[in-house]
């Protein structure tokens, strides 16, 4: 019974192995797509799917990673940035990270980078809060790294960060699809305030009856 245990996690510490030659190999191509090396190629996760046979999904989490953890080099200027977040991509590129850790981790760490652009915390927490969370995805599953990520996030900005002019613009809205079997789903994103005033509509319209006035 140990060594089944044994032999799985020995896979588990091969595939983070792999999965970071894979992230690799996304920035890689991804260079190569800015670079105009691929006629017809909209983008890189277009050419991942084609090339690969991957899903959308399955690409976007590849170059996502690899947008946080590789460098960047400008393809008129060749001038190369340093990778967003040196310690998890230390952390993911050794092995000690599964892709879902590093991806959990990043998500996190990301808006911690954006509090701190903002001004709410100093560079220096920032930068703590990717080592604490880095090292805490070494050993926990990517569930409960989420919670602590969460819980971190929440401490340091318990108001809850503000939507830029772009977030707003670009995901700003309701979207209603068309009726299915008597059914329409909808989706999209609303700011705290106007979540709060269509809350305060759909109580009432769920719940249309007029109270009783009781000093007439």
């Amino acid at each position: 019974e140990t060594q089944a245990v044994a032999w799985a996690q020995d896979l588990e510490r091969l595939g983070c192995f792999l999965s970071a030659l894979q992230v690799q190999a996304a920035g890689s191509l991804a260079g190569r797509v800015r670079a105009g090396r691929y006629d017809g190629i909209k983008n890189a996760a277009e050419l991942l799917a084609l090339s690969l046979k991957l899903g959308h999904g399955e690409a976007g989490r590849r170059l996502r990673l690899a947008g946080k953890f590789l460098p960047a080099t400008d393809p008129l200027t060749l001038a190369t940035t340093a990778a967003p977040q040196p310690a998890a991509a230390a952390a993911f590129f050794a092995g000690t990270l599964s892709a879902d850790q590093a991806l959990t981790a990043s998500r996190y760490i990301e808006e911690a980078r954006h509090l701190a652009d903002a001004g709410t915390i100093p560079e220096e927490t920032a930068a703590d809060v990717e080592d604490t969370l880095t090292g805490y995805a070494r050993t926990m599953d990517p569930d409960s790294l989420a919670r602590v990520g969460l819980r971190t996030i929440n401490t340091l900005d318990p108001d809850g960060q503000q939507p830029t002019e772009g977030e707003l613009i670009a995901k700003q809205g309701i979207t209603f699809r068309q009726p299915r079997r008597g059914l329409v789903h909808f989706e999209g994103w609303a700011t705290v305030a106007q979540y709060e005033t269509w809350m305060a509509g759909i109580a009432s319209a769920a719940n249309p009856r007029q109270h009783t006035d009781l000093n007439p």
